[in-house]
């Protein structure tokens, strides 16, 4: 009896796992400027002499 060999499951050749990995690593390097810009931000306005308040979604009504 022959024993027929089939392709196998996760068989990939060395220029996907390249492209592969250039992008994770493009996807994990733009996650992580993004992170630092936004903790950079956080931290100028925590040393800012006044209070920064956020606008209320709410609408102000006067009488």
């Amino acid at each position: 009896m022959k024993r027929r060999r089939g392709r196998r499951w996760l068989q990939y050749n060395l220029r996907t796992l390249l492209v592969l990995v250039t992008l994770v690593g493009a996807g994990a390097g733009y996650y992580a400027a993004q992170t630092r810009d936004y903790y950079a931000e956080q931290e100028a306005i925590a040393q800012l002499p006044f209070q920064v308040v956020a606008p209320s979604k709410q609408p102000r009504i006067y009488c």
